[in-house]
């Protein structure tokens, strides 16, 4: 469980196969009485993610699996100018046939997500588009919640908040507005 106040995470860089979390990963919490992992009155900025499979640029959260499930709950905080994209030196093929990019700013992969009077801004995800077996896009800009039967990505609440100017850039391709992508989520609230 991830308790964050009034800090300011920027400038990090990851680099690897399955990397998550550019700036904060927030995983577990499963033998923790304390259910919520907070980050208040922060900023989560110019975090970078490079690799074949590459989750949350500024932030990663998975909460636990069904019956076990966390939330993470950001409030009044900055998550801006965070980038997830290909890692250097492989090549293109592979890339086009197996890689994955989702959430520049915030990705969700299990348990919810409250994003409440925060903002995200001017995050990217860069990649090779593909679509699944089921049809849906790997590339996801700014908030992305997980796809798949595999995941218990219960809950996301985006409550007076601004979630703006983040983009999909596909390698070789197309450049366009992407903020929100609620995945296989099985409920979805606005405020």
């Amino acid at each position: 469980v991830v308790d964050i106040e009034r800090c300011t995470i920027a400038g990090n860089e990851v680099l690897g196969g399955g990397a998550a979390g550019g700036g904060v990963y927030v995983v577990g919490g499963v033998d923790s009485a304390l259910a919520t992992s907070r980050i208040t009155h922060s900023a989560i900025s110019g975090n970078r993610i490079r690799g074949l499979f590459a989750y949350g640029g500024g932030a990663y959260t998975d909460g636990g699996g069904i019956g076990l499930s966390k939330t993470l709950r950001v409030t009044n905080t900055t998550i801006a100018g965070n980038r997830v994209a290909p890692p250097p030196g492989l090549p293109p093929t592979l890339l086009r046939a197996q890689g994955y990019w989702r959430g520049g700013g915030l990705y969700m992969s299990n348990g919810r997500l409250e994003l409440l009077a925060s903002t995200i801004v001017g995050n990217e995800t860069q990649g090779y588009a593909r679509t699944d077996s089921r049809g849906r896009r790997n590339l996801a800009g700014g908030v992305a919640a997980t796809v798949g039967d595999a995941h218990a990505a219960e809950q996301m609440v985006v409550a007076h908040s601004i979630v703006a100017g983040n983009a999909v850039q596909e390698v070789d391709g197309a450049r366009y507005a992407h903020d929100l992508f609620t995945g296989s989520l099985v409920h979805f609230r606005s405020g």
